[in-house]
């Protein structure tokens, strides 16, 4: 096997302290010297190894992170309409998306269709009401 494809692989192994880093890499060659930790602690569960192509490992990260983010930012902007909603109790359609929107620009950009996809999913969720283009707090 390639050490480009490996190395990751055998990095992780050493963090996780099951191997042990014993010497350099050599100039004309490349191959680490690994021992296995005769005192490493058991493992609990299984430990798995991906050996994947560089290229496709940063993709799956990449996407991984893309959906972690937009999952944290839909919190986000759901707590936001929450608590504007908690201390106005009523509120117009546009001052609730610009009370939003100046609180939350300051960590991301939040776009319009942001915010009103997730007002809707708190008012499926009864978190808030929604009569004409007034929004008032239920919970």
């Amino acid at each position: 096997m390639a050490r480009s494809t490996i190395a990751p692989a055998v990095e992780l192994l050493i963090r996780v302290g099951l191997l042990v880093y014993c010497g350099g890499y050599a100039d004309d060659a490349d191959d680490a010297v690994v021992e296995v930790n005769e005192y490493a602690e058991p493992v609990s569960g299984t430990l798995r190894v991906a050996l994947l192509s560089p290229e496709k490992r940063e993709q799956k990260d990449l996407e991984k992170v893309r959906k972690f983010v937009a999952k944290d930012r839909r919190t986000q902007i759901q707590a936001c309409v929450v608590r504007k909603m908690k201390e106005a109790k009523v509120l117009e359609g546009k001052e609730l998306y610009a009370r939003v929107t100046a609180e939350l620009r300051l960590w991301f950009p939040v776009e319009y269709a942001d915010i009103v996809r997730n007002v809707e999913t708190l008012i499926e969720n009864e978190y808030i009401a929604r009569d004409g283009t007034v929004y008032s707090y239920v919970a």
